[in-house]
């Protein structure tokens, strides 16, 4: 689930360096600052911002949650499936 919550701000992000790298060198948008460089800046800042969110809101909910991932062992679930209803910090829990 991670991976496909990420996947949109990589391929934003690889898009943008495929579009402006091969014109300058890292180096000039960085210390010049042109306006494509803020444009894309931006707009990787507004779909990380996005993409921040959308991952809290999975935690919150129990989404993708740790307890598929390990191995099971005698009454080792019960605690997961307690962690992943009521998680720590999140709103309404």
């Amino acid at each position: 689930m991670g991976l496909l919550t990420v996947l949109p701000l990589v391929a934003v992000a690889g898009g943008f360096a495929a579009r402006l790298l091969p014109q300058h060198d890292v180096n000039y948008y960085l210390k010049l600052h042109p306006p494509e460089f803020i444009a894309a800046a931006v707009v990787i800042g507004v779909v990380a911002l996005i993409t921040a969110a959308v991952m809290l809101w999975l935690v919150c909910a129990g989404v993708g949650g740790a307890g598929g991932a390990l191995p099971e062992k005698a009454g080792a679930a019960r605690p997961l499936r307690k962690v992943r209803l009521s998680p720590a910090g999140c709103a309404g829990s």
